[in-house]
């Protein structure tokens, strides 16, 4: 029982876990990695914002493939739905709820 009081110590406090705290805990807490091993994935992992900007939820990444597929739909004649309508805003309805369960893992994970 001290060696886990310590390892999760260790992890927690480690220098690499500001800025990261969240992740310090699931790995000193939801993991059975070292002290070591989880010290040296929180020093490789982004702090903070670059977190978030290394992990865009999909809407921020589709948009733009989105709508680059959409504008190909329509400039192909006889293509399914070349024929009018939104494929822009289409799109973005269907990427917002493809990606809504990964906004809502970003939010508790405090990303969001």
């Amino acid at each position: 029982m001290h060696d886990e009081k310590a390892r999760i110590a260790s992890i927690m406090n480690s220098p690499h876990a500001k800025g990261r705290e969240q992740l310090a805990r699931h790995l000193a807490l939801e993991t059975n990695l070292s002290a070591e091993q989880a010290v040296s994935m929180l020093q490789a992992a982004p702090v903070g914002a670059a977190l978030r900007a290394a992990i865009p939820p999909v809407a921020e990444r589709s948009a733009d493939a989105a709508i680059a597929g959409a504008l190909s739909v329509q400039s192909v004649p006889g293509a399914p739905g070349a024929h009018g309508g939104d494929h822009a805003s289409m799109w973005k309805r269907a990427v917002a709820r493809a990606s809504a369960p990964v906004v809502e893992q970003r939010k508790q994970l405090g990303l969001e």
